[in-house]
């Protein structure tokens, strides 16, 4: 309908209404109209004007509640849709706008009872079962969520809310292509937002594909230049392929976004020497291994051969050590030291800052406990003691060295051992490098642990790891704490 058209119409009501003040359809439709044309206050008059003089109007009652609905008043929404249902129980779309008016407000066990009557009256309601996928999400029951939003496409397949939501809740369970299905499925019908560009590059990749994921985050930056996570992302890859200067101008953008930003600040200040040696940052590798954890394993294995953790099994039997009573196994990532030791220890606890490593992790049943926190704050409120600390490739993501070795040392037992690798650095006691890792002198690490009274044991040098085909060597040494 076009302007004048809407206008006359309006005009028409409004005679009406001078005419006869008390004619609630007349205000009604004024109220409606007005709605359209996004006038709330002119909208919200003639609503209450029809329904004081119809207390009992259904119609206005309802949609004075959607138009409140619209524009987030709740509480103002909730009072319409409870008079609709007083006067008719069984209005489904009253049912269902007060589901999901109380599922905004997080009332999910009292949004559930609205959603299954509109499901019982009408089971092909596919609006009804989208929300309760939502409402399961909140409870975080992702597989129910799955399986409402599933049954919603079976019956309607263009419901872009529907697969919109199951796109992004395979996203956060870490199902990648079935994610990557449905959003190929919006492509297709030219529907995809812009976070759902940015899912589809964080989507690609975490599974490896690179140039994929880089085309999405372009688009993502095309649209929207200051979004940073995809600024963020996009950087991190081009650092991976060892394209320095497309990394420094997209964090020279993500950092003008949000200067707070500790891990593009970190990547910034490696990539330009801006800090001869800049701090740690745990924003930085939280991020990185949240979005390596899926095919971290695979990469780690067979692309760069690591074998750091059958490195320090075997110097553990050369000094004839065979069983622990309690080890904690600090950086454990996806748990590939954890498989090794398991039959070592008698109670294992792994500590990582990643949410998705620990996944990866607890899904190998090795652990007795898994906790995601930082390892200097793990290690300060830890009351435990182990006979095995073990710290492989973790001083890589550690400069200065004091703060960390000032918490471990506390947590040993007496005689207990302290296994550490280190990338090693030939002149400097520790020092960033173009990798985005620190390496560090055996003889800082050596003044370091000796002044806390560990004796050293062992110390050898070997090959952790490929980088760039290239054999990347580090230091692997063993402590005791001397009783």
């Amino acid at each position: 309908m076009n302007t004048s058209a809407l206008e006359e119409i309006i005009r028409t009501y409004q005679n009406d209404v001078k005419l006869d003040p008390s004619d609630a359809r007349a205000h009604h439709h004024l109220a409606m109209y007005y709605s359209r044309c996004n006038d709330y206050p002119m909208a919200v008059n003639h609503f209450e004007a029809a329904l004081s003089a119809a207390p009992d109007f259904i119609d206005a009652h309802y949609h004075a509640g959607i138009l409140f609905f619209k524009h987030e008043k709740w509480e103002k929404a909730q009072a319409q849709f409870l008079s609709v249902l007083r006067l008719d129980e069984k209005h489904i779309y009253a049912h269902f706008y007060s589901g999901a008016l109380l599922l905004q407000v997080d009332k999910l066990n009292e949004a559930e009872q609205h959603f299954q009557f509109v499901l019982a009256i009408n089971p092909d309601h596919a609006p009804a079962l989208v929300n309760l996928g939502v409402l399961e999400l909140k409870r975080e029951a992702g597989q129910i969520a799955i399986s409402y939003f599933t049954q919603a496409l079976v019956l309607d397949s263009k419901n872009l809310e529907a697969r919109r939501n199951l796109a992004a809740t395979f996203m956060h369970y870490d199902r990648f292509e079935n994610a990557l299905v449905h959003y190929d499925e919006l492509q297709k019908i030219n529907a995809l937002e812009i976070e759902d560009l940015y899912n589809m590059g964080v989507a690609n990749a975490a599974l490896g594909q690179l140039s994929t994921a880089i085309d999405y985050y372009q688009q993502v930056i095309a649209q929207h230049d200051t979004h940073s996570s995809a600024l963020n992302n996009l950087a991190a890859i081009y650092i991976r392929l060892g394209q320095r200067s497309e990394a420094i101008a997209l964090l020279q953008r993500a950092l003008q976004v949000n200067q707070g930003d500790s891990a593009s600040q970190f990547m910034f200040d490696v990539l330009t020497n801006n800090k001869k040696n800049p701090a740690a940052s745990h924003e930085y590798v939280r991020h990185l291994f949240n979005n390596y954890a899926l095919y971290y394993e695979q990469h780690l294995q067979k692309i760069l051969r690591y074998s750091l953790p059958e490195q320090s099994l075997e110097i553990l039997r050369s000094l004839h050590v065979q069983k622990f009573q309690h080890v904690l196994d600090l950086g454990c990532g996806t748990g590939l030291s954890g498989i090794l030791l398991r039959n070592h220890s008698i109670q294992m606890t792994g500590v990582d800052l990643s949410h998705k490593m620990l996944m990866q992790a607890r899904s190998k049943n090795v652990y007795d406990c898994l906790i995601e926190k930082d390892i200097i704050s793990f290690l300060r409120d830890d009351p435990h003691h182990y006979d095995l600390i073990q710290a492989l490739d973790v001083l890589p993501y550690f400069g200065e060295l004091e703060e960390l070795f000032d918490a471990i040392v506390p947590r040993m037992t007496e005689n207990g051992l302290l296994v550490l690798s280190a990338e090693i650095s030939e002149k400097l006691p520790w020092v960033i490098q173009d990798s985005m890792r620190f390496c560090h002198s055996s003889g800082y690490i050596q003044l370091l642990l000796t002044t806390l009274g560990l004796q050293l044991l062992h110390q050898s040098q070997g090959v952790a790891r490929k980088e760039n085909d290239q054999n990347l060597y580090a230091h692997i040494i063993v402590y005791k704490k001397c009783a």
